[in-house]
């Protein structure tokens, strides 16, 4: 939305979400990934990070470990 240009790699979780705006599926792929999403936000205020700056592959992670404890 700012203008700038950014390249993605497939599996980014960034695109993955663009693509389900543009498709108009937003909220079945919000609903799949809430516990990542959430496990996410927390992360980055446990480490003082912004959420851009957690890996998605950490925060799925921490929701599994999370559940299975």
């Amino acid at each position: 939305m700012s203008g700038d240009e950014r390249l993605y790699r497939e599996g980014d979780f960034l695109l993955e979400e663009l693509k389900a705006l543009a498709d108009v599926w937003w909220h079945d792929r919000y609903e799949a990934n809430k516990g990542v999403l959430n496990a996410r936000e927390k992360l980055a205020k446990e480490w003082n990070l912004d959420e851009a700056n957690v890996s998605i592959a950490v925060a799925r992670w921490r929701k599994s470990h999370t559940n299975s404890i």
